[in-house]
């Protein structure tokens, strides 16, 4: 096992919980292991599969996930490989035989795969060594990624003789882990919950309704990168807006986007061109980024499963990353309404059923065997009956669990296809019959499928394969349909309107048998799960114990030691106090002068009473604390000499001053003043980002490291020298030795951006020039600004002919693969000169 270890993996040690797992798989036992990502979980089953007599199975859903864990495998030795739709027939049967001559160790499929009984039937004969199960909470409905897939598993074991099962899984709940046991018929299985705690995560939760201007200032607090979370789509575009607008560089991600978009964003983040992302939970398969810093709850999450998933993709290189979740009492309630929209009453799903039946002019008593799209007029009517859009959803998937109805998201856009004729009729009707494209299309079938092609409806991409055949897409969509009404294949095309199909005769509506037992109990469990997240808020114990218990992992007197609870117990956390400084800082600057202290503290709390002091913007911001707390962070303020008591009043100090200058923007770049101030003011903000950096390298304060007075002369000045920088008044030696050369690149480098924008905006270059000018600055190839933009190759390379006319400087090096440049130049220095003749 420890020889695995190394001359495999490479690793001199197991981490926590890895080698009790092994041993235990190797002993036979069925084991279920609850490891958070990151925590080496697909070791404790790839070092038992490598180590058996013969081969094994891990059952994965994520086809992205099993090339990777397969190409990782294989860097040494070819000892693993997968099954699954990516694959052709013959692709498909070569791994088996691999499998057969001993080749193959470990095989990677998906829960559809062991539907197919032709492969069960294979399998069976290969005889596996363990089946192991990944993801294996989506076996239980309590998990929140429940797929009805994953329950047909155990009949595909018992139907090979395997009952050497393990399964695995990040997440899961003391439910789900009794479901997973249950529903295997583990025989005392031994139970592994490993590894929740993470202790370069430092967790904090700040109450307050000021979310942005927060999100703001904690982001210009921490170092980068950013992930923001927010519950809706629009949330995470205007939390995205209003970064921009306050000079940070921000995009937002959610499912509302088309998938080109999603890609290049998703590109940008992973890539460092972009820095801060505000995004819905769409956004997290996928991204394995090391190194962010800050993770943000904008909006309160459904549950600690969602909750623990989320901040698990910060620090993952082990470095200290800070978590915030911003609460106010209203992001319960926008959860409530998500619950209650999502689990329909017995009497909604049947006016629904009752809706779409009546809309479509069926009688009771008739059956009607088409499809039902649901179109915008059902919706508009199941609004009179107070029905939302999510809510007809989840009816519909009920009366589809009933056997009343089948339902189609909309979100299938896969073609499949079967041959109706036997092998040999195939065989006469494309010698004698078959021309052209359809002669072609139907050896393609056969070369890539075989036999498979007769017993099974195949999945097919439309667009891949008219590439493959070298012909239109709109061709080969003709020939296929020409093929179906001839009757020589059965052709699926994809549904891509949501839509039903009756099951049966139209019924009475009071005769319609409904259980809904089922989703109630999910609405309870939904409900319980929104209130554990609720507790968390407010508990005072350590917040990652809070985690592990929740998870099961029990620990007595644990404390992670820098949450906000374990660093601030029986008093106002450090997250809050730095926030309620800048809060008190902000409102005294507000007042414009001076303002009485118990006239400020009731503001703050919202309690006052005058008229003038509820027009203050943070009127009743820190009604979540007492008086006693906020004057114990004033006196703070004074004693830092922040703010001034004298009289019974506050004010500023000078210090105070300069620090509301930098926290809402340099106040010597004036908007009237200055025609370039958001120019200048993303410049300042770059030069601070560099500061900071100095200052850590060299463990001084940023003050002494680069005045913010000095700061705001060098982004007026914009030096493009050395000689230049060393004139700004106050800058010397000294400082350029430790920052001027970070300096000066990343003026040159703001500039020059600066410059081309502007040069583009008077040469009027059209928009769609200027898309595609900024994806070649991303450094994209030319296949993939071509994919992004929808458009042609060719009309691509003409557009990028104008802008290197506009810009000769332009760097095209990304544009064209290595591989081909070297075949260029191998070519040219054969003496072929001409282009035709090169391409």
């Amino acid at each position: 096992m420890q020889k695995t270890l190394q001359n495999i993996f490479g690793f001199k040690e197991f981490r926590s919980g890895q080698k009790e797992i092994i041993e235990s798989i190797l002993n036979g036992n069925n084991v279920l292991a609850v490891l958070p990502t990151g925590a080496g979980k697909s070791l404790c089953y790839q070092i038992p599969a490598l180590m058996g007599e013969t081969f094994s199975i891990v059952i994965s859903p994520l086809i992205a996930l099993m090339k990777d864990q397969v190409d990782g495998l294989n860097t040494k030795k070819e000892v693993s490989a997968y099954i699954n739709s990516t694959l052709t027939y013959q692709e498909s049967e070569k791994v088996l035989r691999d499998i057969e001559r001993k080749k193959i160790k470990l095989l990677y499929v998906s829960p559809e795969r062991l539907e197919n009984l032709e492969f069960t039937e294979k399998i069976k004969i290969l005889k596996p060594k363990y089946i192991f199960v990944d993801e294996a909470h989506c076996i239980s409905e309590w998990g929140h990624n429940f797929r009805p897939s994953y329950r047909k598993i155990i009949q595909f074991c018992e139907a090979i003789g395997n009952q050497n099962i393990s399964a695995f899984t990040a997440t899961a709940i003391p439910e789900v882990q009794r479901d997973v046991v249950e529903h295997f018929h583990f025989n005392n299985p031994r139970i592994f919950i490993r590894g929740f705690e993470r202790d370069n995560l430092q967790l904090n939760v700040i109450k307050t309704k000021r979310k942005k201007e927060t999100t703001l200032r904690l982001i210009k607090r921490s170092d980068l990168p950013v992930i923001a979370y927010t519950s809706t789509r629009k949330n995470a575009e205007e939390l995205s807006n209003f970064l921009n607008l306050n000079g940070l560089s921000a995009n937002y991600y959610h499912a509302g986007l088309n998938s080109e978009q999603r890609r290049m964003i998703q590109d940008d983040f992973m890539q460092d061109r972009l820095k801060i992302i505000c995004a819905t939970n769409a956004f997290g398969m996928g991204v394995d980024k090391p190194d962010i810093r800050l993770l943000i709850h904008y909006n309160l999450p459904a549950s600690i499963e969602n909750y623990y998933q989320e901040i698990g993709r910060a620090g993952r290189d082990g470095k200290n990353s800070k978590i915030y979740l911003l609460y106010e009492e209203k992001d319960y309630h926008i959860q409530e309404y998500f619950i209650n929209n999502s689990y329909p009453t017995e009497e909604e799903v049947k006016q629904i059923y009752v809706s779409l039946c009546d809309y479509t002019n069926i009688a009771v008593g008739s059956r009607y065997e088409n499809f039902i799209p649901i179109d915008k007029g059902i919706e508009a009517l199941l609004q009179r009956y107070n029905i939302s859009k999510q809510k007809m959803i989840a009816a519909l998937r009920i009366l589809q669990d009933n056997d009343l109805i089948q339902f189609n998201s909309g979100n299938n856009k896969n073609s499949y296809i079967r041959v109706l004729f036997k092998s040999n009729e195939l065989k006469i009707f494309i010698e004698k019959y078959a021309r052209n494209l359809s002669r072609d299309f139907l050896l393609f079938l056969l070369r890539n499928y075989g036999e498979n092609v007769f017993q099974n409806k195949i999945k097919i991409d439309i667009t891949t394969l008219s590439r493959k055949l070298d012909s239109l897409q709109e061709n080969v969509e003709e020939i296929i349909q020409k093929l179906s009404i001839s009757g020589v294949i059965d052709y699926e095309k994809p549904l891509e309107v949501m839509s039903i199909k009756l099951l049966n005769e139209r019924v009475y509506k009071d005769s319609l048998r409904i259980d809904v037992k089922k989703w109630l109990d999910h609405k309870k469990s939904a409900e319980h799960k929104l209130q554990k997240m609720k507790e968390y808020l407010f508990s005072d114990i350590c917040r990652f114990k809070y985690i592990l218990n929740y998870f099961g992992e029990e620990k007595q007197d644990y404390k992670c030691g820098q949450c906000d609870n374990c660093l601030n117990e029986n008093s106002t956390d450090s997250a809050q106090i730095e926030y309620i400084e800048e809060i008190i800082i902000n409102s005294i600057h507000e007042a414009s002068g001076t303002i009485k202290i118990n006239d400020f503290i009731k503001m703050l709390l919202g309690t006052a009473k005058h008229p003038g002091l509820k027009q203050f913007s943070n009127f009743g911001v820190c009604k979540h604390f007492n008086s006693q707390e906020l004057k114990a962070i004033i006196d703070n303020l004074a004693d830092k000499d922040v703010i001034q008591k004298f009289d019974n009043r506050l004010t500023l100090s000078e210090k105070g001053k300069d620090f509301f200058t930098i926290v809402s923007d340099d106040s010597t770049i004036k908007p009237a003043a200055n025609s370039n101030y958001e120019a200048n003011l993303e410049l300042f903000n770059q030069l601070r980002q560099v500061r900071k950096t100095a200052a850590k390298k060299f463990s001084q304060s940023t003050q002494l490291i680069c005045s913010d007075s000095i700061l705001r002369k060098i982004v007026e000045v914009k030096p493009n020298s050395p000689s230049k920088l060393m004139s700004v008044e106050g800058f010397n030696q000294w400082m350029f030795n430790k920052i001027g050369e970070d300096f000066l690149e990343t003026i040159y480098e703001f500039t020059r951006k600066s410059t081309l924008q502007e040069n583009i905006k008077e040469k009027k270059i059209p928009e769609n020039i200027k898309t595609v000018y900024d994806l070649m600055n991303k450094k994209y190839s030319l296949e993939d600004i071509a994919s992004l933009t929808k458009l042609p190759e060719a009309v691509v390379s003409m557009q990028l002919e104008t802008i290197i006319e506009y810009f000769p400087e332009t760097d095209i090096s990304s544009l064209i693969k290595k591989h081909e440049i070297e075949l260029i130049k191998k070519e040219i220095s054969k003496g072929i000169t001409d282009l035709k003749e090169i391409k």
